[in-house]
């Protein structure tokens, strides 16, 4: 398949186009940005601006509820740093939750528990009721929509834990809800006020398939009380960030084994796998596609030809079923489908 020389993205990847030395618009478009004079002090002054006023929003909220913050913790390096900052570096009374979807390794949920139990930090380990997450999950993957399965099926997915962290937090009168997406994957500094007056439930979850229980993981600001609605904030939109190898040794020196070799094709959830693999065949590329190659063109992976061949060799293996396969049965066994039944 025809690629970009620069970012190696695919030619059918949404709105691409390869000029005639091969070079895609996504690159051009970073560099128009930079030759206009991309103003890094502006930003830089936004992010300060935005530093200071959650510095002096926490210290507002400090101490005036059982728990100052409720933490979306997944037990990766990125929101185990963040629970250190939060707990240890501004003195918070973090409580942490993680979601069960039932396709999480064993080890993830060890190693959780492991970290918790370091920070002394309250947790919950939120299981919704009626198998919701395999009969979502199963409704989704025979009935995608139009876009990607990874699109579809992770995005939905990520605001359900949203949603739960929210709904918690309300229920709780915490203040803010903490979400640990690196600064390449926070899209914003916090969630608007707009954005969380609004039901986020589907509207494919007011079909028959679905009840109202199942309709109440989604954030819904009517079940709320508008006084207890709490702020959601991605903190490294603003908070310093030293990196993933600063990170980890951090952690390590506060005795926490962190793995050092991290692979962006890496997941805890053996769904990823399967979405990955229907995505390529009916679209030929991933939603870890277009990550990857923003990082190449941002110039942060340091093993840039070794992601390239992720992204050719890698997919073509994962395309024709001779890598993950183990991951992909697990998946398909625990939804109890086949791939015939998707496909």
């Amino acid at each position: 398949m025809k690629r970009c020389k620069k970012c190696f993205l695919p030619k059918n990847y949404p709105n691409i186009k390869l000029n005639e030395k091969g070079i895609c618009n996504y690159c051009l478009e970073s560099r128009v940005i930079i030759r206009e004079g991309f103003d890094t002090k502006a930003t830089n002054a936004k992010r300060m601006k935005l530093k200071k006023d959650f510095e002096k929003f926490i210290k507002s909220i400090k101490g005036k509820s059982e728990y100052d913050c409720l933490l979306l913790f997944s037990g990766g390096k990125d929101s185990t740093y963040l629970l250190y900052l939060l707990k240890e570096k501004y003195g918070l009374n973090v409580l942490t939750l993680s979601v069960d979807t039932g396709l999480e390794r064993e080890t993830t949920k060890n190693n959780i528990k492991r970290i918790v139990k370091h920070f002394d930090v309250d947790h919950i380990l939120f299981v919704p009721e009626n198998d919701f997450y395999k009969r979502f999950y199963k409704y989704y993957l025979k009935n995608p929509g139009n876009a990607t399965y990874c699109d579809t099926i992770c995005g939905l997915c990520s605001s359900i834990m949203h949603s739960i962290g929210l709904n918690i937090a309300a229920e709780m009168k915490i203040p803010f809800v903490a979400l640990g997406y690196s600064p390449e994957q926070a899209y914003c500094y916090e969630f608007s006020k707009e954005k969380l007056s609004k039901s986020w439930v589907p509207k494919e979850l007011y079909n028959e398939s679905f009840s109202e229980k199942d309709r109440g993981y989604f954030w819904n600001p009517k079940n709320v009380n508008k006084k207890n609605i709490p702020r959601f904030i991605l903190p490294f939109y603003v908070l310093d960030y030293p990196g993933v190898e600063n990170i980890i040794e951090e952690l390590s020196e506060l005795g926490l084994r962190i793995k050092k070799k991290l692979d962006p094709l890496k997941s805890n959830c053996y769904l990823v796998f399967l979405l990955m693999h229907l995505d390529l065949i009916k679209y030929g590329y991933t939603t870890y596609s277009a990550h990857i190659s923003s990082l190449i063109r941002a110039g942060n992976l340091r093993e840039r030809e070794k992601y390239i061949i992720i992204l050719t060799l890698g997919a073509w293996l994962l395309k024709h079923g001779l890598v993950k396969q183990r991951n992909i049965k697990r998946a398909l066994d625990h939804l109890e489908l086949k791939m015939e039944d998707i496909i």
